[in-house]
């Protein structure tokens, strides 16, 4: 019984990563396996799912029609307007056009427009005019601290199964029960995780939106983090 119980708990695990890959569909029709690195203004990074040891491809986002990420999102690309001049650096910068990336080993990371690594705490000052980012960035980093809490709550319940299992000569269920919560952390890490990624994902586009349209309008009331530090109602017009 015992170890049918490890065998499920190995399995639950291994079926996690059987499944955490993306699926790019190109405007061909052609479905690829992949693993997405980085999102551009003009292409799309990608590691092939059989193979992520191996090289990076790249495509650029006028052959995509739509990416569907591991945890159920999706993103669509629309055919590029007619072609205009291209920006300067000087113009890039002052866009503040931000970047998103992922990898298993290095986890979330955003860049600025000269691919610097930011700190939350740049992120947060640059997306300070635009509250709808901000918010969403801040519920992404909560969500991911949190994903580190129920992983590291996972590896004592783990390790509370397997004192309990060998110190008690076979005689207790009591690891069981430490074995179960130790799933269940694991299963929320994986949970929150995804979703704290969306929404770092969500704020880069909405930020990079608005930069990219500044003179839209984007009267919007928000609650969160305020220009001068504290929290309270943002009306931005």
């Amino acid at each position: 019984m015992r170890k049918f119980y490890v065998f499920i708990f190995v399995a639950f695990i291994s079926s996690n990563a059987l499944f955490a890959q993306d699926i790019i569909t190109l405007k061909s029709g052609e479905e690829i396996k992949a693993k997405v690195q980085e999102i551009g203004l003009d292409n799309v990074k990608y590691k092939k799912y059989e193979n992520q040891a191996g090289p990076t491809y790249t495509l650029t986002k006028s052959d995509i029609f739509m990416i569907k990420y591991e945890n159920g999102d999706k993103d669509m690309f629309k055919d590029a307007p007619d072609a205009l001049p291209a920006p300067t650096a000087a113009v890039s910068r002052q866009q503040g056009v931000l970047s998103y990336t992922y990898s298993f080993w290095s986890g979330t990371t955003i860049r600025d427009g000269e691919g610097k690594r930011l700190s939350n705490a740049e992120i947060r000052s640059i997306m300070l005019d635009v509250p709808e980012a901000l918010n969403s960035f801040n519920s992404g980093a909560a969500l991911q601290t949190a994903g580190w809490i129920f992983l590291g709550a996972g590896y004592g319940f783990l390790a509370l199964a397997l004192i309990d299992l060998y110190s008690s000569d076979y005689t207790s269920d009591t690891w069981l029960y430490w074995d179960m919560a130790a799933l269940g952390c694991f299963t929320a890490t994986i949970i929150v995780d995804a979703i704290g990624n969306a929404k770092w994902r969500s704020a880069v586009n909405i930020y990079n939106s608005a930069k990219s349209n500044p003179h839209a309008s984007r009267t919007s009331l928000n609650f969160g983090l305020t220009r001068s530090g504290g929290i309270g109602f943002t009306l931005t017009l």
